[in-house]
């Protein structure tokens, strides 16, 4: 091999490093197309299989292509395509442990994938129509005693496989009673596709808009909990300032709880322009920032100016929670579902609704901006 160039630009290599920041271990198993999806067990969520596997249902809304499964392993990819509605059945370790999306490590990875270590994606219901898609969520609610439902969209460089895989982990690390559900976007998956991402997160906005319309009207839950990372932050908070400064805005009163988690969005946009048209829907809003996520200093370098997701930013209606102690990966950014502070501090944000100054493991900070709380790891 011939030797390789060295850089010394350290704007170049805080560039190149944001492009090689993984939001999540890639890999998945492989997906077999169906039409009628799992039956619900109302008395366990997470039932273990003979394997000793855990079982986690999630449901999926995606606006990516259908690929052929009888050449690859990935049922959707990273082309834009219809929306459409499923569910997956994701499996778990049986010693799984909380934080942590088991995968294989090394260049051989799809080779690697063993379910009794990795978090793995068995199989994807297609469904054929979209009132049973959505009366197949109103189940799942209903084993709520709070008829409760959540909803992630994941960030930049994310394969449909990844975000189930997270999906899947998530719900069970949080222990969420109801039903768990994911918006999958056309990322690339890819470490070189930054600003493919980036035109694909503004285009996905008026399905993702369609979908979430639908689902707080057809889904049957009383309280909805939504979240996003990263670049998936830009069509979350683009869509909710729409439908809060519409007719609409009446609709929204099912969503109890708004996350924002390491926003790769405009600070001063975020500040300035989203979350006050945000807060005329009344939903409170919790903000994780990191002043440690290398990714987002990184985005800053590429776009000019501070993300939303980098330092502390005290705004109306938002309790900002520093998670600079809690960032325990190479590059900060994917603390959310990696540190089991975290994890803890939205089981009780979610499971028990309590507002930040009643949360175990958030010390309280006030200067002459407001008041913000630093999560202690």
């Amino acid at each position: 091999m011939g030797n390789l160039p060295i850089i010394k630009n350290r704007s170049v290599l805080l560039c190149l490093c944001f492009i090689l920041c993984l939001q999540f271990s890639s890999g998945c198993g492989p997906t077999k197309p169906q039409v009628v999806p799992p039956e619900v067990n109302h008395f366990d969520l997470y039932p273990k299989d003979a394997d000793g596997l855990i079982q986690v249902n999630t449901f999926f809304a995606t606006d990516r292509s259908l690929e052929d499964t009888s050449t690859t392993p990935l049922l959707f990819g990273p082309e834009r395509g219809k929306l459409t509605y499923g569910t997956c059945r994701i499996s778990l370790p049986p010693d799984h442990r909380i934080g942590v999306l088991e995968s294989p490590s090394g260049m051989r990875f799809w080779e690697g994938m063993n379910p009794q270590k990795h978090v793995m994606v068995q199989e994807t219901f297609v469904s054929d129509h979209d009132s049973l898609f959505f009366a197949d969520i109103a189940r799942y609610v209903k084993t709520s005693a709070q008829r409760r439902l959540f909803m992630f969209i994941h960030g930049y460089n994310v394969s449909f496989e990844d975000a189930a895989r997270r999906a899947g982990q998530f719900a069970y690390d949080l222990d969420f009673t109801g039903a768990a559900v994911f918006y999958s976007w056309p990322s690339q998956a890819s470490i070189s596709a930054y600003t493919v991402d980036e035109t694909n997160i503004q285009w996905t906005q008026s399905n993702f808009k369609r979908f979430l319309q639908d689902l707080m009207i057809y889904s049957q839950a009383d309280q909805i909990f939504l979240m996003a990372h990263s670049m998936g932050n830009r069509a979350l908070t683009q869509v909710l300032a729409s439908l809060a400064t519409s007719k609409e805005k009446q609709a929204l009163s099912t969503i109890k709880e708004i996350v924002f988690i390491a926003p790769d969005v405009d600070a001063q946009v975020m500040k300035n322009n989203l979350i006050p048209e945000i807060n005329q829907s009344g939903v409170p809003i919790t903000l994780y920032v990191s002043s440690e996520d290398r990714a987002l200093l990184a985005s800053k370098k590429v776009h000019g100016y501070e993300r939303a997701g980098e330092s502390v930013m005290i705004m109306p209606n938002v309790e900002t929670i520093d998670a600079t102690q809690a960032s325990e990966d190479f590059m900060g950014h994917s603390y959310f579902a990696q540190s089991r502070a975290i994890i803890g501090d939205l089981y009780y944000l979610f499971r028990d609704r309590l507002r930040a100054d009643h949360r175990f493991g958030l010390k309280p900070i006030q200067n002459e901006n407001g008041k913000y709380w630093i999560l202690q790891n």
